[in-house]
Parts: C-alpha cells; structure tokens; sequence
C-alpha cells in the first residue's frame, strides 16, 4: 500500500502533468487561429484580386517574390471560382534550434470542385511559412476510394456479426475453458499502410484490438495518399474453426469420467454383493453343540 506522502506525491505528479497538457493545447489552438486567419485572408485576397491583401500577414515571415510565385498558382486554380470552404485536417509539431514549430494543414474546397492543400507553419512569435498544393487532380482520380470504403464497412459488419455470434456460440457450448475462449474472441489485429507517390508519403502501423476494428480505405489529400486499414478478428476465427473439436474433446472427456464413474459403481455394487452373500452364507450355517459329559458313576460305599 502506498503510504499518504506517496499518494499526494504522484497527485502533484498528475496535475502538473494535465495542466502541462492544457497549456500546450491552449497555445496550439492560438496558433492554429492565426494560420486559419491567414489562409482565410490569403484567399479572400485572391478571390476579390488584392495581392496586398493576401500579403498583409506575411510580409515579416514570406519573401515577397516568393509570395508573388504562390499568388499567382492559386489565382490559376481558382480563375473561375467565387467561393470557398476552408477546414483544417491535421497539424504537426517539431522542434528546430529550440524552437517549437507548429505546422498546420487545411484544405480548401472551391465552388467549381477545385481542392487545394495549405501548410502553414507558426511559431510562438507568429507565422513562418507557407506552402500551397493543388490537389483538385487527386480527388477526381480518387473518387472510386469512397466506393472501396462502402464495401470495407459492409464487410466489417460481417465481421462484427461472426464475432458476436462466436460469443454467443462460445456462452452457450459446453468446453472446457470457456472464459478463456470468450476473452480470446473479443482480441484481434489490425493493419494499416498509406502510401503517396507523388509527395513520397509513407505511414504504417500494427496493433491489437479488443472487439473490432472496422476496415477502412481513405484518401490524405494533404499529401496526395491513399491509405487502407485492415483489421482481422483473429480470436474469433480460430474459435469458429476450432469450436467443433472442442466440443468433441469436451464429450468425449465426459464420456470417459462416466465410463469411469459406472466402473467405480459397478465395482463398489459387485463388493457389496460379495459381502451380503458372504454374510448370508455365515448366517445359515448351523451352530455346533458342544458335548454334553456323561455323570461319573457314584461309587456305591460296598465297592
């Protein structure tokens, strides 16, 4: 047991811990305000044709001919568009000669379909960098992937539908172990791998899952990649084709105790027959007389 000083000791731990992690969120979320809001006035600049305007937050951080260069490649994406969607779909934090460098991704989605990725990357003292990616080609070749992705969740509730079925199955067998077998059926593995070609983008992971992990095909637009996660219910298939000859071992387990049970009866009934008739026979043998002596002869006083 954990004496008072040790348990106010890792409380302490615990809170500078949370409050740690508070403060870094806190001050992430206020980075990723200030790359949004300069997405969101890079845009609106080239949507109404002020390049001033879409300069405005960069002109400490950006060159301005390097700025022009990325002016000019998304007023070509977006010639014919009027308005847009901005989301972010990820960040990623780094750490350069002591300083914390939050990179920041959003997507904008146009009202003629046109797709276009932003990366900006902040730092305490404010923005950086910026880097702009059309990916309008990759999502129309990538359509098919939603298709892919339908058929995956059908085939996930497959697997979900076996596996509780096998619990099922596996509360309702007689075996031996069979909490063990239950705990095995909720664990499986699962995969997954995204690849990108045109950005080199390569991601991979393997794990273990308790119930079921649903398959999965998606797209990273943000670096052009096609991902698939692929998970197996590897308890439940090794109990499906297994349960039969559990159950086979089970019977025929039994059927060797009670075959070993009537032995034993059969044995203890024959002994007690034995000893009732040895009883029986003790009883109905007749007693002995003992032998009666004869009177001596008084000796008469004329002998």
């Amino acid at each position: 047991m954990l004496s008072s000083a040790n348990k106010r000791f890792f409380v302490l731990i615990a809170v500078i811990v949370l409050l740690a992690l508070g403060l870094t969120s806190c001050g992430f979320e206020e980075e990723t305000q200030v790359a949004k809001e300069a997405c969101t006035n890079f845009l609106d600049g080239v949507l109404k044709d002020d390049f001033l305007m879409s300069y405005s937050l960069f002109e400490d951080s950006v060159r301005g001919s390097d700025f022009a260069e990325r002016w000019d490649y998304v007023c070509d994406i977006m010639e014919n568009s009027k308005s847009y969607e901005l989301e972010e779909v990820g960040w990623d934090f780094t750490v350069e000669n002591d300083v914390g460098l939050l990179t920041s991704s959003f997507e904008a989605v146009t009202d003629d379909g046109k797709v276009i990725q932003f990366k900006v990357t902040t730092d305490e003292a404010g923005l950086c960098e910026m880097n702009v990616y059309d990916t309008s080609k990759f999502v129309k070749n990538t359509k098919w992937v939603k298709v892919a992705n339908e058929v995956m969740i059908v085939v996930s509730f497959l697997m979900l539908a076996l596996t509780v079925w096998m619990l099922i199955d596996a509360c309702v067998r007689r075996m031996r172990k069979k909490w063990l077998w239950i705990i095995l059926i909720l664990f499986g593995v699962y995969g997954e791998v995204a690849l990108g070609f045109t950005m080199g983008y390569f991601d991979f992971k393997v794990g273990i899952v308790i119930l079921f992990k649903s398959l999965t095909m998606y797209t990273i637009n943000s670096v052009e990649a096609i991902g698939v996660r692929i998970a197996i219910p590897i308890g439940t298939l090794i109990y499906f084709f297994l349960r039969k000859t559990l159950s086979a071992q089970d019977k025929a387990a039994d059927e060797r105790i009670m075959t070993a049970r009537a032995a034993a009866e059969a044995k203890a009934k024959a002994e007690a027959e034995q000893a009732a008739l040895a009883e029986t026979a003790v009883e109905a043998e007749p007693e002995e007389e003992a032998p009666t002596e004869e009177p001596a002869e008084e000796k008469t006083e004329d002998q």
